[in-house]
């Protein structure tokens, strides 16, 4: 629960901040958050639900160091600190450091290497339980070249690692490798022509079950098309649809292959307007510590979210996202399993002055599942002080 509410709550206020501090080739730049959140459902149960107070704590620093106007070094950390009024095992404290060097060239081809680590938690889901602590550590690559006046060609990898800091839990560790291979072609600004290849490896934790030990690493290839914009333009992000097909290691679980889907697009309606849309279908891994079933699930999701800057100072956000996960009972002999997650929520901000801001904030979720035992509701209030230099 933890890290989606600060997916959904933090994104708005970016745009707020101040720029930093510079002096010479540096730049500073810390920010500070302090939300005061309610939840009426804070374990997520469908019965016997149980209501806490929390405070969340977030400072944040980003060093920026210039070899040139467009190649620059930066090294960032994000804290995150929850105290809860009663829930004792809510209790944690979240981390994350990265590093990435970024380069731009005159025609507009680009470099971002990096990496980050990451101490985070699952949340507990009783009273008996303690968060699930884990590290998740990253490298990446992303490589833009741009091959002619209207043509790119990009390439990107990412490594990902993550575990669990209590062995009852290293079901759920795992290594991740993505590769992604991409040619751009520009000659309509309105509609960039993309077409991209996508191949994942994923090594999951063997599971034994019945004395039998059960393998539960896969990989997926997927061919997209569609359309990538810059940054710059008034439309910006990705739109990818296309067919992805997976290959499991372990012949007793389904393979999948259909229709995939990862988009991310923003549209600026006006300086003071704009919307972002939001869908995915791919191939997850199932997460025993998230109450996950079965072998590895399909994910469909799709959402919106709306930024209206109507006054000077103040900002207001709509959102709303659907995730529609089907889970695969495959090599266990459970039955198929089917979640539908609705999220909806409202956050206001108020700029008091270009270095403090007000946020209030509600959001509600709601998940309907075949398992009974996952179905939830909660509605979740928040109001804070945003802090920046």
């Amino acid at each position: 629960m933890m890290a989606f509410v600060i997916l959904l709550f933090s994104g708005a206020n970016d745009r707020l901040y101040c720029e930093g501090l510079e002096l010479g080739r540096f730049r500073v730049s810390p920010k500070l958050s302090v939300i005061e959140r309610y939840s009426d459902n804070i374990y997520l149960e469908a019965d016997n639900e149980e209501d806490d107070w929390y405070t969340e704590i977030t400072p944040e620093i980003a060093f920026d160091f210039a070899f040139a106007p467009r190649n620059y070094l930066s090294l960032k950390y994000i804290g995150n600190f929850f105290k809860y009024s009663d829930a004792d095992n809510f209790d944690s404290q979240h981390h994350l450091g990265e590093l990435s060097w970024n380069v731009e060239s005159a025609k507009g081809s680009t470099l971002v290497v990096g990496a980050s680590s990451s101490e985070n938690s699952i949340q507990p889901y009783s009273p008996t339980e303690s968060s699930k602590d884990y590290n998740l550590s990253r490298a990446f690559a992303d490589v833009l070249l741009m091959a002619g006046q209207v043509t790119a060609v990009g390439v990107a990898y990412e490594h990902q690692s993550r575990r669990f800091d209590e062995d009852v839990f290293d079901i759920d560790d795992y290594d991740r490798d993505q590769f992604d291979a991409s040619i751009i072609y520009g000659r309509s600004q309105i509609l960039p022509w993309l077409l991209q290849y996508r191949y994942v490896k994923q090594d999951n934790e063997n599971i034994l079950s019945d004395d039998d030990i059960i393998n539960r690493d896969f990989e997926t290839h997927s061919i997209f098309t569609g359309a990538r914009w810059l940054p710059s333009g008034k439309v910006s992000g990705a739109f990818r649809v296309g067919y992805t097909w997976s290959d499991f290691k372990e012949s007793g679980i389904d393979e999948f292959s259909g229709f995939g889907m990862d988009t991310n697009v923003r549209y600026m309606f006006s300086p003071i307007t704009n919307i972002t849309l939001i869908a995915r279908r791919e191939i997850r891994p199932t997460t025993f510590t998230e109450r996950d079933t079965g072998t590895y699930y399909v994910l469909t999701s799709g959402g919106v979210r709306l930024t209206h800057h109507r006054w000077e100072r103040i900002e207001t956000e709509l959102r709303y996202y659907y995730n529609h996960r089907d889970f695969e009972g495959g090599a266990f002999g459970e039955e198929d399993r089917t979640d539908r997650e609705h999220v909806a929520g409202l956050t206001v901000t108020y700029t008091m002055r270009n270095w403090i801001a007000l946020s209030l904030g509600y959001q509600y979720r709601n998940n309907n599942s075949d398992d009974e035992g996952v179905d939830f509701k909660e509605n979740l209030v928040h109001a804070g002080v945003l802090l920046s230099i």
